[in-house]
């Protein structure tokens, strides 16, 4: 059995009715969700708009092998209407381009963690190389997981989070 962390997020729609059908899908095919967050309220981050999103993490227990789960995740993102243009907010490789636009989404499921390992593939980055950046995947984490290290940068969750409200 494996654990693995999710992110959620969304400004377009019906976003609690999307995360319900979210959670629901991923009970279904990828494992049973052990804990989830509170729905946190963010701004857009990297995006010229006022637009607000709605995140919440969850974990989840799996007998699925990363890739596995990056695929049910995209295959439900598209089910709720998500678009398969360029993105980058997944975490497969395309954050490392230099130059990208954030959009606005019906839903975006990311992979925080996966148990404490580190996964470099071309498609998915374990732990997620932006998370220990951004307050809006730090704080639902920290209300299901502060204690998680984050095993690349040595620090919890909450660690993490602190240092980011104080910059």
């Amino acid at each position: 059995m494996h654990k693995t962390w999710l992110l959620l997020g969304a400004n377009e729609g019906n976003i609690l009715q999307t995360f319900d059908e979210v959670r629901t899908l991923l009970n279904e095919r990828v494992g049973e969700i052990v804990a989830s967050s509170d729905i946190h309220t963010s701004e857009a981050w990297n995006m010229d708009s006022d637009t607000v999103f709605l995140n919440q993490a969850l974990e989840i227990n799996t007998f699925l092998q990363p890739l596995q789960v990056l695929d049910i995740c995209k295959e439900i993102e598209r089910i709720l209407g998500r678009e398969t243009s360029f993105d980058c907010g997944s975490n497969g490789s395309s954050h490392l381009r230099q130059s990208c636009e954030y959009q606005s989404r019906p839903i975006d499921i990311d992979i925080i963690f996966y148990d404490d390992i580190i996964y470099n593939n071309p498609r998915l980055f374990i732990p997620h190389p932006l998370a220990h950046i951004r307050q809006f995947v730090l704080r639902p984490l920290s209300d299901i997981c502060p204690d998680k290290l984050h095993h690349v940068y040595g620090k919890t969750v909450q660690e993490l989070l602190s240092s980011l409200q104080y910059c």
